[in-house]
């Protein structure tokens, strides 16, 4: 229970500081663009990097896997097919998907577990202190602008992307109120 209380602790103490940073304007207007930016293109990249190094290989390499690499794979050269006639306009929105971070974050680390590299410490201390900057840089973009976190991915890609923030800002919101009561409840019932 302690763990829990504990876990609703941190996340009220972030709530609160975006709250006041997002209230107070202390950080500009556009503020939680630069959290979530950093969370996008480099926390979230070396906190996967960091979670696929570890993992078995043979589990990394499974018939899933396959099967869902081939699926993206083969949407994106379907895609790139019926994009212009401009041969590095297609190949640019073929490859736009091995681009994205979180993907190169995913390769890097999926490459270091199928070598069994062992990352040296100079290598390995800067990704983890990166990495641990994913999920509060998250929750902080998200509450400078609606108060209240939860389902922070969603709200980071869509600024990331500059596509549906508002609505993503408004479901975070919502589904973070929805959520508190019920998670209070299971933490009563476990103990």
């Amino acid at each position: 229970m302690n763990a829990v209380v504990g876990g609703f602790a941190a996340l009220v103490t972030v709530i609160a500081v975006g709250w006041v940073v997002g209230r107070t304007g202390a950080i500009g207007r556009h503020a939680a663009g630069a959290p979530s930016r950093a969370s996008f293109y480099v926390a979230t990249p070396a906190l996967l990097l960091l979670t696929l190094a570890d993992a078995d290989p043979a589990v990394l390499m499974s018939a899933a896997l396959a099967a869902t690499a081939g699926s993206a794979l083969g949407l994106a050269v379907l895609a790139g097919s019926h994009a212009g006639r401009d041969a590095s306009s297609r190949r640019r929105l073929v490859t736009t998907p091995l681009r994205t971070p979180v993907v190169v974050g995913c390769g890097v680390g999926v490459l270091v577990a199928a070598t069994g590299v062992e990352l040296p410490p100079l290598v390995l201390e800067p990704v983890e202190l990166t990495a641990a900057l994913a999920v509060p840089a998250a929750l902080l973009a998200v509450t400078v602008t609606s108060a209240l976190p939860t389902a922070q991915n969603v709200f980071v890609y869509a600024s990331s992307y500059d596509r549906g923030t508002p609505v993503a800002r408004d479901v975070v919101l919502l589904t973070t109120v929805l959520s508190v009561p019920v998670l209070l409840v299971v933490a009563l019932m476990i103990g």
